[in-house]
Formats: structure tokens, C-alpha cells, sequence
């Protein structure tokens, strides 16, 4: 006869699954804890996940006090979204892998009470170092042992139902990244005013067409990009110090188009990209703001912002003309980009269309100097509008709208061919 346990509140739960999980899972479902699977995952994330991140902010990554609160203050308002999400994906995986084994003999319910209780060695996770490590492998146990309990199955069928789901995930989310979505983070103020420093985007890989696994072939190609693109690549230059790294800038010229720079102004095949003057703005770096003149482009059917500093005379660069099989990129902040116009030694250099990774698409998550949350900016597409930050003056704001009112048809925004 089963003996059934008193319910427990947060931590006797965390204790009693942790340390007894064969006990804990024998008791009938009422009687195991005063908590639900569903709020007791969501307590554990609201734990694991922003004192994970004060660890990884303080520790690893070199943040101040400030920074690394508020980091984790932006984490503590995802965690429930991630617990339900995990818990209940988690949760179907291993049931449907029970089913299959023919592990499955009791309801959902019982699956999803045991991957909700056995997050509990997430806890463990936030030391740092070997947290995460021993808190993954506990819970992977844990999981055996309550699942051979509530679904009355052998430790085979259930061991084989607990490493199933990670193996998918971790399977699934290697393809999404190579060959459908990967997240960048923006280090350089190289784009500014379009994308800030510590913006994290996510890189649409199927838009240029999708690639061969663990190759950079493509199985078929919508290359060249289209003008005004902001575009995710490898770093092209036969630099040591850049070799693999990736850079995101945006697309000026394509195959065969001859360019010239004015003042950091591009002029493709005779004609100049349309502007709009903005007026006097700052744009925001780590050490502090810089000073210069604001306009929104015209290229194509994308209308965005670009940044010349103040006192900075780039004078004329060029001709360039961009060789088949490349496209060439500048940053929208003309003046302090590493770009085509630098590579090569100065002498101007292209994308190989091989070197070509995605499309920025979403802006999921920014973060000011500050280690604030840049809420305005999270999910906005950076292919859209252009974005000024709150603190933008009024009359920044007013001309903005002005200069999009009477932005150009897609058509007058689009260069010429290049001449024979």
C-alpha cells in the first residue's frame, strides 16, 4: 500500500523530488505538493534563469552590478513564458516517445506532473561552473525514476522516452541554426542608427535560398540580394584577425554595378541614392554620444537611416565595380563601419555570394548601455520602418515622419543598370 506524503510547499517539493523522486511520484497526485507541475516549473525559472543570468553578466562577461541586474530582471519577466513552453514541449516529446516504446500506461497528466516537478535540479544549475552540468544530469535521472513510477514502465522504455526529447531539441535546433534561423548579436555601433549595440537579431537563412547541410551549397539560390538588404555574412577579407567572423551590414551594389562615395553617400552606376535630411542627432556608444547628421536613404523599396559624424570629411572613394558572384555592403553609419570600401586593403572588396549566411529579421532582444531592456526596440523588424529611440527630440521625430511621407516610389528608388 502506497504511503501517501503531506503536501509541501515550494522548497519541500524542490527537496522531496530531488532527493526522493520514487517516494514522491508513489503518492497520489493531490497529496505530492501544494504547488501544480505548471506553477511549480514556473517558480523554478523564476529562480534558475535570472540568477543564472547575475552570474553570467558578473562573471563571465565582465558586466557591472547595474547591468547585470537589470539582465536578470529582463530574464525574470521571460521565465514564465519559457517554463510553460519548455515544460509543456518537454512534456509531449517524452509522452509521444512512451507511446512509441509502449511505456505509455497512464494519462498525459502524469508525464506533464513529472517534467514539471523534476525541473527542480534547474535550481542547482545557477552555481556557477558545474551547476549546469550536474543540475542537466540530475534531472535526466530524476525523470527515469518518476516516469518508471507514474507510467508504471520499465527503466529501459522510460530512459529511452527522458533522452529522446533533449537528442531532438538539440538535433532540431543545430538544423534551425544552420539552415533556417540563427541569432546574432550586434557588438559594433558599425549600423547604427538601424541596429544599436547589444541588439540581438535573428537571421531569416532561408531567404537567399536554403543551404546543404554542413556545406555552403545551395540547394537553389534567390542570390543576388536585393538593394537596401540588411545582410549576415562571414567576414570576406583574407584577415587572420577577421577570418569566420561574422558581420551584418547592408546592401548597396549588386554584380556588375559600378560605385562611388561621396562623403559617405553612395552614387551606383551614375546615380545617387536618395536622401532625405533628418537634422542634428546623437547616436549612443559605450563611452558616450557622438554628434553628427541624421538622413533617411531611399534603396529600393527599403527606406532606413544612416548617421555621418560631425567634422568628418571622407571625401570621394571609388570607382568600384563590384565583381559577378558578390554584392557590396556598407553600414549605416557611414563613417565608423568596417566595410566593402575598406577590405582589400583599402583598395574595396565585395560579399562572395558564398560567404552569404541570411536577412536580418527581428530585433528580439536589446539592451541599452545601461544593461536596461530596450522594450520599444524588441521585435521590430529591421527590415521596417526606421526606429528612433524614445528620447529622440520632438523635431527628430517630426522630420523623420516628414522625409517618409514623401519618400520616393520603389521605382525612382532603384539604380539604373550598370553600363557595358
Amino acid at each position: 500500500m502506497t504511503r501517501e506524503i503531506s503536501p509541501s510547499g515550494f522548497w519541500q517539493t524542490a527537496v522531496r523530488v530531488t532527493f526522493g523522486p520514487t517516494r514522491f511520484f508513489q503518492a497520489p497526485p493531490g497529496s505530492r505538493s501544494r504547488w501544480t507541475p505548471r506553477t511549480f516549473a514556473i517558480g523554478v525559472m523564476a529562480i534558475a534563469l535570472p540568477v543564472g543570468r547575475l552570474f553570467d553578466v558578473l562573471l563571465w562577461e565582465g558586466g557591472g552590478a547595474a547591468p547585470a541586474i537589470f539582465s536578470a530582471l529582463g530574464y525574470l519577466v521571460l521565465s514564465p513564458i519559457f517554463a510553460i513552453v519548455s515544460l509543456y514541449v518537454s512534456a509531449g516529446l517524452t509522452h509521444l516517445l512512451l507511446r512509441a516504446v509502449r511505456g505509455a500506461n497512464a494519462r498525459f497528466s502524469e508525464t506533464l506532473a513529472c517534467v514539471g516537478y523534476c525541473m527542480a535540479p534547474a535550481l542547482i544549475g545557477v552555481v556557477p561552473v558545474l551547476g549546469g552540468v550536474v543540475g542537466n544530469i540530475w534531472q535526466l535521472i530524476l525523470l527515469v525514476l518518476g516516469l518508471r513510477v507514474v507510467q508504471r514502465t520499465s527503466s529501459v522504455r522510460a530512459a529511452v522516452a527522458v533522452v529522446g526529447p533533449p537528442v531532438f531539441l538539440v538535433a532540431f535546433a543545430l538544423f534551425l541554426r544552420a539552415d533556417v534561423l540563427e541569432a546574432f548579436k550586434i557588438p559594433s555601433g558599425a549600423m547604427l542608427p538601424t541596429l544599436e549595440i547589444n541588439d540581438y537579431v535573428f537571421a531569416n537563412k532561408l531567404v537567399y535560398g536554403p543551404k546543404v547541410p554542413l556545406s555552403r551549397a545551395r540547394i537553389y539560390s534567390r542570390l543576388p540580394p536585393r538593394y537596401g538588404d540588411v545582410m549576415v555574412f562571414e567576414y570576406p577579407d583574407p584577415n587572420p584577425e577577421n577570418e569566420r567572423q561574422d558581420f551584418i551590414k547592408r546592401v548597396i551594389a549588386l554584380p556588375g554595378d559600378e560605385l562611388v562615395v561621396e562623403e559617405g553617400h553612395p552614387i551606383v552606376n551614375g546615380w545617387r541614392v536618395p536622401s532625405c535630411r533628418v537634422g542634428r542627432y546623437e547616436v549612443q556608444v559605450d563611452d558616450g554620444k557622438i554628434p553628427g547628421d541624421l538622413f533617411v536613404e531611399y534603396l529600393g523599396s527599403t527606406a532606413y537611416l544612416t548617421f555621418y559624424e560631425a567634422e568628418r570629411y571622407d571625401g570621394r572613394q571609388g570607382p568600384y565595380r563590384v565583381a559577378p558572384g558578390e554584392v557590396w555592403v556598407m553600414g549605416d553609419n557611414r563613417n565608423n563601419s568596417s566595410d566593402s570600401r575598406a577590405w582589400a586593403g583599402g583598395r574595396g572588396a565585395g560579399v562572395p555570394f558564398e560567404n552569404i549566411k541570411g536577412r536580418a529579421s527581428i530585433i528580439w532582444m536589446a539592451f541599452g548601455t545601461d544593461g536596461t531592456i530596450t522594450w520599444p526596440r524588441l521585435f521590430h523588424s529591421v527590415m521596417g520602418p526606421p526606429l528612433l529611440p524614445s528620447s529622440a527630440p520632438p523635431e527628430v521625430r517630426e522630420a523623420l515622419q516628414h522625409c517618409l511621407a514623401t519618400r520616393p516610389p520603389a521605382d525612382a528608388a532603384t539604380p539604373p543598370s550598370p553600363s557595358p
